[in-house]
């Protein structure tokens, strides 16, 4: 959808900042941390970019153009908020911890997938 935006983020990315903050972590550090990429995208924009890195690294891909649409165009059971993203400044402050951008996760993620298959990067 390209009216719903949120931060994906990559696994790997998300258990090192939580390895990071566990670390740090103190009996009078608690509370609630948000831990997620940075930057922000659409689910449409995220897409797109998966398509593009697909592409880049030489994946045959039988999909050759997206088309964005609303939430309304696409109704589904649960519904979902137009702005997922969460406020990390409370990780940040505290721990000085800030996951990187969530195109680097995906780059990293095609890297990994490239690596395990054979596919040129």
């Amino acid at each position: 959808m390209n009216d719903q935006v949120g931060a994906p983020t990559y696994a790997p990315d998300l258990a090192q900042a939580s390895l990071a903050a566990l670390e740090k972590l103190q009996p009078s550090l608690s509370g609630i941390y948000n831990c997620a990429s940075g930057g922000e995208c659409s689910w449409f924009q995220f897409a797109q970019e998966i398509f593009n890195q697909a592409r880049a690294r030489g994946f045959e891909l039988k999909l050759q153009r997206l088309l964005g649409i609303s939430s309304v165009e696409y109704p589904t059971p649960a519904s979902r908020p137009l702005n997922s993203r969460l406020n990390q400044s409370l990780l940040q402050e505290t721990f000085g911890i800030e996951v990187p951008h969530w195109k680097l996760g995906l780059e990293h993620c095609f890297g990994h997938i490239s690596q395990n298959k054979g596919v040129s990067k």
